[in-house]
This record gives C-alpha cells, sequence and structure tokens, in this order.
C-alpha cells in the first residue's frame, strides 16, 4: 500500500529551548475538526519528543502507512492531518516580545520586511489563520534572528498603554482623562462593547468611550 512520509515542522520565539511532545492524529476525512466533533476517533495517532533550540526551527518525521491505518477499509477520498506541539510543564514560553496595535518603523526594515514575506507565503498555501496571535509570534521569531536591530528598539510597558482602555466604561472626568494622557504618547483602545464591559451590560452613557466618540473630550 502507500506509504508518506510527513515532515512537521516547530518553531520556538523564545530564546532559550523548549522540550515537548508532537503529536500527529491521522483522520478518514478532510475535516478533522468536523469528525472530532461528531466523536469520531483518529485512525492512528502517533508522537515524538522534540527539542526546538531557542529562535530556531525542527523538523520532525512521521512515517505513515495507509494500508495498516485502513486494516481493509476502503480508502477515504481525503485524510486529515491534525499536528499539536504541547511543551513539558516546566517549559517557560512566555516570549512574545511585541504588541501589533502599534508599529513604527523607517522604510525597507529587515524585520518587518521578513514578516511580510513570511505572511505572504503563509497565505499562498491557507485561508485560515491558525492562532489569534500568529502575526506576534511570527514577529518574535524574526525579532530573535536580527537581534541587531531588534535590541535597538525602545522598550514600552504595556500597563500605561493599556490603562485608558480599562477606564473607557468609566464616568468621564477632565482631570482623569489629562492624566491617562500623560502616562504615555499610545493608547491602545477598543470598540468592542463585549471587551470594554467584560461581556456585561454596562450603560455607557456619560463614560469616557461616550466623551472619546462623541468630542466631548474636546470640549
Amino acid at each position: 500500500g502507500d506509504k508518506y512520509r510527513l515532515a512537521a515542522s516547530v518553531s520556538s520565539v523564545v530564546e532559550h529551548n523548549v522540550s515537548g511532545t508532537l503529536t500527529l492524529s491521522v483522520y478518514a476525512g478532510k475535516d478533522y475538526k468536523a469528525l472530532e466533533a461528531a466523536g469520531v476517533k483518529p485512525l492512528s495517532v502517533m508522537k515524538r519528543k522534540v527539542t526546538v533550540p531557542g529562535g530556531e526551527t525542527v523538523k520532525s518525521m512521521f512515517d505513515v502507512n495507509v494500508s495498516e491505518l485502513l486494516a481493509g477499509a476502503a480508502l477515504p477520498a481525503d485524510l486529515g492531518f491534525k499536528l499539536v506541539f504541547k511543551a513539558d510543564e516546566k517549559a517557560d514560553l512566555d516570549g512574545l516580545n511585541m504588541a501589533s496595535y502599534f508599529i513604527s518603523a523607517k522604510p525597507n526594515n529587515r524585520i518587518l520586511i521578513q514578516c511580510q514575506r513570511f505572511f505572504e507565503n503563509y497565505w499562498r498555501e491557507n485561508n485560515f489563520l491558525v492562532n489569534y496571535f500568529s502575526f506576534l509570534h511570527a514577529f518574535t521569531m524574526i525579532a530573535l534572528k536580527n537581534k541587531d536591530i531588534w535590541e535597538k528598539v525602545p522598550f514600552f510597558s504595556f500597563i500605561p498603554v493599556q490603562q485608558m482602555q480599562a477606564e473607557l466604561v468609566k464616568p468621564y472626568n477632565k482631570e482623569r482623562f489629562a492624566q491617562l494622557k500623560q502616562m504615555t504618547p499610545i493608547h491602545k483602545l477598543t470598540y468592542k462593547p463585549k471587551v470594554m464591559t467584560k461581556q456585561k451590560n454596562v450603560n455607557l452613557e456619560g463614560s469616557l468611550y461616550e466623551a472619546i466618540i462623541e468630542g466631548k473630550i474636546y470640549d
């Protein structure tokens, strides 16, 4: 029967080595998420112990024998492959070193050019975003490979940057608003009520959010 060797790549966005388990599950159908939801078990589950050097990418090989998987059953039109890397419990994965809501750079910045190429290649082969923080992961990984540039970037704490967002639902106070502006020249805000109110039903009348939206902060 048909035999395949699948190469799975795992990348690290932290500066130290990360060890864990890489698991490949093979399903009798392309949409493995729908099969999982329906309670269908995978045809095969294979595991590999992997250590990823800091800021690097490693490949792990899986040998798949389709005949052995099907055990005489009819070959499905498609096979689905689910790949999961789970770091060891003691691993420190707090390696994201940037925030995508504020980016400033001169033209042709090497890090941003490489990020652009990374995602152009990604979207050529995919039509979905694998993770909400994909850009942060990619940027961090690329920054680690360009330390000569990244080490020149000034540091800004995210705490004052996000403080105004935390107070959007509070009653508008002109003096407090002036204090918030003095904390930092950068402010991460949101237009999403569920984010501002933390899923609670909150009346925004008279709030800082309303003052900003209606221009009352200029009165």
